[in-house]
């Protein structure tokens, strides 16, 4: 669980914003932790 909570921390705080945003309206019915699968770093 640790993991995946580092994961997600360096994961939204590195990447880009914008790419986040655009991850975000592809993406309405994905969780967070979905999300950050799928993302890249």
């Amino acid at each position: 669980m640790r993991d995946e909570l580092l994961q997600l921390h360096i994961i939204f705080t590195y990447m880009n914003i914008e790419t986040l945003k655009q991850l975000l309206h592809d993406n309405p019915n994905k969780t967070y932790k979905e999300l950050a699968r799928i993302c890249p770093i």
